[in-house]
């Protein structure tokens, strides 16, 4: 499995992209494999489901887009570029979130079409490389960087609120 797993509220499943492959293996709440599907599409950095809609959103990596699909599989709704290497993905009801794997900029697309509604500049933390860590949690984004510290971001001004570290092990 990869980088950037993530949560399907429709399936209550958790699914994780395969790099750099197309398919996206499937867990239950219990953490039990329940197969996989084939989205066509490889390089998924993160792959995020829509907690509203049979829905989910992939950030893929050397292709610089992030893209919508609709039900478990292949039917791609829509395409964005973010210009360079996309590095993560995650929504909300309302918006789609995006990050370069590089850059303090998020974009805030619109779920229907992936048009921008707007770009957030990340004021505060460090800038190092996203492997698919962003998440959407009430009115806060939370990247998870390198150098192992999420940061935790007012999702409208795009302020620091405050940060943690991450414990690893060898």
């Amino acid at each position: 499995y990869s980088h950037g797993g993530g949560y399907s509220p429709t399936y209550k499943e958790y699914w994780y992209p395969g790099w750099a492959g197309t398919y996206i293996y499937r867990f239950n709440e219990s953490y039990q494999y329940q197969g996989n599907f084939d989205t066509g599409q490889p390089q998924m950095m993160q792959v995020y489901g829509d907690p509203v809609e049979d829905a989910y959103y992939s950030a893929n990596w050397g292709y610089n887009t992030i893209n919508k699909w609709s039900g478990m599989g292949a039917s791609q709704v829509w395409s964005y570029n973010i210009g360079t290497t996309a590095g993560a993905v995650s929504v909300d009801s309302t918006y789609v979130y995006a990050m370069r794997a590089d850059g303090m900029q998020v974009w805030v697309l619109n779920k229907s079409n992936g048009g921008v509604v707007k770009t957030l500049n990340l004021n505060g933390g460090v800038n190092t490389t996203i492997y698919g860590a962003l998440a959407v949690v009430g009115n806060f984004l939370y990247v998870g960087r390198a150098n192992n510290v999420v940061y935790r971001y007012d999702k409208n001004s795009g302020n620091l609120v405050d940060s943690f570290n991450l414990v690893t092990t060898p």
